[in-house]
């Protein structure tokens, strides 16, 4: 990995222990890969391809699920973002 040119986030969405609702938790390598996995699940087109992923309806309730974005910097600041894995919890 180049320091500055790329990086890495984790966006998940898992069920909270008490089991009411979900968390959704943003990590990443840098504070640029976290701002852009930010960026990522207010992008309606990006949620329309992750939900398109997971096989959920644009309507339905969203399953749980961790997604690994390969983010590319430019400057410290995000250009874009790739989905590079993903997975379901087991039920």
């Amino acid at each position: 990995m180049e320091f500055g040119q790329q990086g890495y986030a984790d966006v998940v969405y898992l069920p909270k222990p008490q089991g009411e609702r979900g968390a959704l938790l943003l990590t990443g390598t840098d504070m640029s890969s976290i701002n852009a996995a930010g960026h990522f699940v207010l992008d309606d087109v990006a949620v329309a391809k992750l939900l398109q992923l997971l096989k959920a309806g644009a309507r339905e309730p969203i399953s749980y699920f961790e997604v690994l974005q390969k983010i590319k910097l430019r400057v410290n600041t995000e250009q874009g973002y790739e989905i590079i894995a993903h997975r379901l919890p087991r039920p």
